[in-house]
């Protein structure tokens, strides 16, 4: 990951066969949509092929939690989110 891109440090890769990118967008959570969303729009990604990765404190140390669907918890920013996301936490 080495381009600022649309407010995100961003990168590409292959994981086997499969182009995956990755970007971790410099915005307030709350904002990562102006991030996220003309990053999807510029090259052209189906929002049902995205996942989103953010901590969570409430869970224990070292815990996933993957969703599909359901609330935006205390995260604002995932209101009107119409894709995956995952949840972990690493530090305490």
């Amino acid at each position: 990951m080495d381009i600022v891109h649309h407010k995100a440090i961003f990168g590409q890769g292959f994981v086997g066969d499969v182009l995956v990118f990755l970007a971790n967008p410099h915005t307030y959570m709350n904002l990562s949509g102006e991030s996220v969303g003309p990053l999807a729009a510029y090259y052209k990604l189906p929002l049902n092929r995205m996942v989103v990765f953010h901590d969570d404190k409430s869970l224990p140390c070292g815990v996933l939690c993957l969703h599909h669907k359901g609330g935006h918890g205390s995260h604002n920013g995932y209101e009107k989110r119409c894709f995956p996301y995952l949840i972990i936490e690493l530090l305490k």
